[in-house]
């Protein structure tokens, strides 16, 4: 047996396949090699996305109170909301809080993560305040509003189009 080159096996390849044959196959070849670099790249460049061990990255609604004296049935879980598949159960401690004095108070969150021998704590602050203090807030706020609402009005007058002393003589 003689050795062939490369050329002569290359046409009797063509010859007897035809040449849509193996173009087609060797550029499916290519195509799959492409796909498995890229993929390769793509899987060692992308992050995986790992869960939080933080249990209030699953636990929403956990927030500062300020409430008027006297006021009755506050229900400091009203909000509070957490994912089921991280969090047993989150529940409030807040029998320090006296609605009847004028004061500032902490109540504590309690969570209940999954898989976890220890509950988290998380603190909050209820500022328990007078009428008075709530009749002025609210006043501030509507003031704030007003002044906002004048100033978008200013800011508009601005804005539109005014007529000059040419236009008006031309009349």
């Amino acid at each position: 047996m003689g050795k062939t080159n490369f050329k002569d096996k290359w046409k009797s390849l063509v010859e007897k396949h035809g040449k849509k044959k193996i173009y087609g196959g060797i550029s499916a070849i290519v195509l799959v090699l492409l796909l498995c670099i890229f993929g390769i790249i793509w899987s060692m460049t992308s992050t995986p996305k790992t869960q939080s061990n933080d249990p209030l990255d699953h636990v929403t609604g956990i927030r500062n109170w300020k409430i008027v004296v006297d006021t009755e049935d506050v229900d400091f879980m009203q909000g509070v909301e957490w994912d089921e598949k991280y969090i047993n159960e989150v529940t409030v401690e807040s029998e320090e809080v006296d609605l009847t004095k004028i004061g500032e108070y902490t109540i504590t969150y309690v969570i209940d993560v999954k898989d976890s021998k220890k509950d988290v704590e998380e603190d909050r602050t209820v500022e328990v305040i007078s009428k008075d203090e709530e009749k002025e807030k609210k006043e501030s706020e509507d003031e704030k509003k007003d002044k906002e609402s004048k100033d978008k009005e200013k800011e508009d007058a601005k804005k539109a189009p005014s007529t000059s002393k040419k236009d008006e003589k031309g009349k």
